[in-house]
């Protein structure tokens, strides 16, 4: 075994035991994530559909933090055998893909036939999710990352037609697979600070709509569809600059 010293001369950094408890922590911070999906799928298949939507607004904003924690505790470099991006993607899936399409699949919310438009959701869903995103790590995705979580929690409060939810998924889909960027809000340099928080006050709204705190949830939650809107517009605006060579992208690290 090399000593300290040894490390030292070589330019390898020393991972003290701290850091090792620090990364673990973040990987079970990250893990959180897959017990909220669990549960969120226990409270949906029980018709417990407000429940649901509280634990995946939760892991959504678990899912928005863990990555700042993990490059700023270095968890790549310290931790090498343990991968974060796969433990995230099955937990992602799960709470931006399965959950919400079973929920609404429990709530009759799917347009007719369920199983079309189910299939179409998830189909999208896993291509995202198998797609590389070569950009990812400075700040972009290639095409809409999954959101139908965010979707979920929309049709389930405001019950739009069938036309509208139509027309809507097929949409976000074929966004999926279209040549155009989306932001990542915790790397992008690009109104980072902004969209940082407008997730976070979309959170602060949603949540005590899910807790029953609001009276008229349905007019909260047509107000709520600010944030997704802005979203989509301050993604198609980031991906015109990119095209002109005018978007500051995320440093390269190892973490």
């Amino acid at each position: 075994m090399r000593s300290v010293a040894q490390a030292s001369s070589s330019g390898a950094a020393v991972v003290t035991h701290w850091q090792r408890i620090c990364a673990m922590m973040v990987h079970a911070y990250t893990a959180v994530g897959g017990l909220l999906a669990f549960l969120a799928l226990v409270a949906a298949a029980n018709r417990r559909f407000e429940i649901c939507l509280m634990l995946l607004a939760i892991a959504f904003a678990v899912d928005g933090t863990d990555g700042y924690f993990a490059r700023r505790l270095h968890v790549r470099r310290v931790l090498p055998t343990i991968d974060g991006g796969i433990l995230d993607l099955v937990i992602d899936f799960i709470t931006f893909a399965v959950a919400p399409v079973f929920l609404l699949w429990q709530a009759h919310l799917l347009p007719h036939p369920g199983l079309l438009w189910a299939s179409i959701i998830l189909f999208a869903a896993q291509y995202d999710f198998a797609n590389v995103h070569p950009l990812k790590d400075r700040g972009l995705y290639t095409g809409l990352p999954a959101l139908w979580n965010v979707y979920a929690f929309h049709v389930f409060y405001i019950h739009p037609p069938e036309t509208v939810q139509m027309v809507v998924i097929l949409v976000l889909a074929g966004l999926t697979f279209a040549p155009v960027h989306f932001i990542c809000l915790s790397r992008l340099p690009f109104l980072r600070r902004l969209n940082v928080l407008a997730a976070a006050t979309y959170i602060a709204v949603v949540l005590p709509i899910t807790l029953g705190m609001v009276s008229d949830v349905r007019t909260w939650s047509i107000v709520a569809l600010a944030y997704p809107l802005w979203y989509l517009g301050s993604s198609l605006w980031a991906d015109r600059c990119f095209r002109k060579g005018r978007l500051p992208l995320a440093q390269l690290s190892e973490t």
